[in-house]
């Protein structure tokens, strides 16, 4: 059914044409269905997803196809049912076989134009149902809302999995908005998100009950040396303060440089050696601090500031427990720089925490952060990296902090404390030992091992092809390639004829 809503008549994807657009792009596919919105809102959030699909245009609703389906699942485990919330899209109608963007993830000319026709919609219907906050389902729907996309952001990499979970302001600053993933990127091997979309969702639940700011954590930045030395001497009493338990006097660390800051989405993924096999990130530019909740200090790795970063790591080495995300990159370069040794024992990884915890989701710092409960105010941060370097670098402490505090009473309500002490922290000494001393290998018998193993697997391709059926040999192969264009291309290869060669939308290749 062609859209018939109120803007419907004069949107490009509705037939209307102007010689402009002829001559730009042609022919512009039609769209079908227009979608009303629907669902009771008790709790005060709107869901806004892209546009619809083919049931949905069929049933003039968002969110009732096999995304809608999936939803409603995860929120049967709640007792939500749809009347919890309102629903709307950022494009009222179903784009010609769904597509929105191209092949390289940009927004086909056309789709652009249709979203800001189809405005109005959107807009009547927030002004309408005034939702205290929305959820924008994927990167459409957060563009739409916020005007946040790939280009103004330094995200480039899997942009929502950076930002799910935060607080934005939506354009017009009439509510709050939360982005998370759409369910149909959850059904494309994405499962494991599942439970991070419900945990976003639940927060703008949260929200919209209990009212939202964001916090404003106490950071010092760059101090004068009267500021700084009195924070030194307040962490340094803290760290030698008996009465608490050494496990609990906790130290957050964390250092920048120039290669951290480039891998700033994904701290687990820093490249530690260049193209030469040379480590050339024990250039450190700056130290953050944070043993206080919500307070942090940040402040770069020079004088005069040295004499205090010395004194307090020197100090939690010998009295408290340091906590760092992405141990295996920040220790080494401290000790390197400082020559003050960490000992394993007292300095932990909370990545790998998190890790035990939740071994099916991502090791980035900001992406846990929006996981966890204590930061449930915290504002996104990560973007930071650019152009507030210090404020960037203590948020980044402030946050670690929390983060080890929660993963530890988590691990302990779900009985996997135990698991975390004898997998990581109980066989850290003997690892790091391992990895210093090394291992001794005996070549001759190594190349004998690799000997035996190639015949026995020449043996076993030589069992597995001689039960294959002669019949099955002969059948046809499909292979996909890849065209001049780098469009993909379906290609028919026959177990007979090989070398022959052929040529296909502009690709050739020879058979094998």
């Amino acid at each position: 059914m062609k859209p018939n809503g109120p803007h419907c008549s004069t949107c490009v994807l509705a037939g209307h044409r102007t010689p402009e657009w002829d001559f730009l792009y042609g022919d512009v596919p039609m769209s079908s269905g227009f979608m009303q919105s629907d669902g009771g809102m008790r709790s005060g959030v709107m869901i806004v997803a892209e546009a619809l699909g083919a049931n949905e245009a069929k049933q003039h609703k968002a969110l009732v196809g096999a995304s809608g389906f999936l939803m409603a699942r995860a929120f049967s485990r709640k007792k939500w049912d749809r009347d919890e919330f309102r629903y709307a899209n950022t494009l009222y109608c179903q784009p010609f076989k769904n597509r929105i963007k191209d092949s390289r993830g940009r927004f086909l000319p056309w789709i652009e134009d249709a979203i800001d026709h189809c405005a109005p919609n959107l807009d009547a219907e927030i002004d309408r149902s005034k939702p205290k906050v929305i959820v924008a389902l994927g990167e459409v729907a957060l563009e739409r809302l916020t005007g946040m996309n790939k280009e103004n952001t330094h995200f480039r990499r899997e942009f929502m999995k950076r930002e799910h979970g935060y607080a934005f302001r939506e354009k017009q600053n009439r509510c709050w908005v939360v982005p998370t993933f759409h369910p149909a990127w959850i059904m494309r091997g994405n499962n494991a998100q599942t439970q991070v979309f419900m945990w976003d969702i639940d927060k703008a639940r949260r929200m919209a009950r209990e009212g939202y700011t964001h916090e404003t954590p106490d950071c010092l930045l760059d101090p004068q040396m009267a500021a700084w030395e009195a924070y030194v001497e307040r962490c340094v009493r803290f760290l030698c303060d008996t009465r608490i338990p050494r496990s609990e006097r906790i130290l957050a660390i964390d250092i920048e440089n120039p290669t951290k800051r480039q891998f700033a989405e994904d701290e687990s993924e820093i490249e530690l050696q260049d193209a030469d096999g040379i480590d050339v990130t024990f250039n450190i530019d700056r130290i953050s601090f944070a043993f206080e909740v919500g307070v942090g200090a940040s402040v770069p790795w020079a004088m005069p500031w040295l004499v205090g970063i010395h004194r307090i790591l020197r100090v939690a080495a010998q009295n408290g427990l340091i906590v760092i995300w992405n141990r295996a990159h920040d220790r080494p370069r401290v000790m390197k720089a400082t020559g003050i040794d960490l000992p394993v024992e007292w300095c932990e990884d909370a990545m790998n925490a998190w890790h035990v915890l939740y071994s099916s989701l991502d090791t980035g710092l900001g992406y846990a952060t929006s996981c966890l409960p204590s930061s449930w105010r915290l504002p996104m941060w990560k973007h930071l990296s650019g152009t507030e370097e210090a404020r960037y670098s203590a948020f980044d402490s402030i946050a670690l902090l929390r983060n080890y505090k929660d993963t530890m009473r988590l691990l302990r309500s779900t009985g996997q404390m135990q698991v975390y002490r004898e997998a990581v922290t109980d066989i850290d000494p003997a690892l790091f030992y391992m990895g210093n001393a090394g291992m001794l290998t005996d070549p001759v018998k190594r190349a004998t091992l690799q000997g035996e193993l190639e015949v026995s697997i020449a043996e076993l391709k030589g069992k597995m092809q001689s039960i294959v059926p002669d019949e099955v040999k002969g059948m046809k192969v499909w292979k996909t390639k890849k065209a001049a264009d780098g469009s993909p291309v379906l290609v028919e290869l026959q177990a007979e004829g090989a070398g022959e060669l052929f040529e296909v939308a502009g690709m050739k290749e020879e058979t094998t």
